[in-house]
């Protein structure tokens, strides 16, 4: 949902190292502003294991962006999905 582009989600520490890769992609968003940073961070991350050596991973694209930072996932939210077994 490319809420990663913003404070609350981007500073969250199970990101920690993660605005250089968003940094890395913002003059790509420049040049094509009609892709969404969700689809762009996940093109971006299929093209890097394939290129590492992994498997080619087939896009769909569509996804949308969150409208802005207070649309981020909450403390309430990661806690469920950590109940549920699924931690950062």
């Amino acid at each position: 949902n490319g809420s990663i582009i913003y404070a609350p989600e981007i500073n969250h520490g199970a990101n920690n190292g993660l605005n250089k890769g968003v940094r890395f992609l913002e003059p790509f968003k420049a040049e094509y502003p009609l892709v969404s940073w969700a689809d762009l961070i996940q093109m971006a991350s299929a093209v890097s294991i394939e290129h590492a050596g992994g498997p080619k991973i087939d896009m769909r694209y569509g996804r949308k962006d969150v409208p802005g930072p207070e649309a981020c996932p909450d403390t309430a939210s990661r806690n469920t999905m950590a109940n549920a077994g699924l931690p950062d």
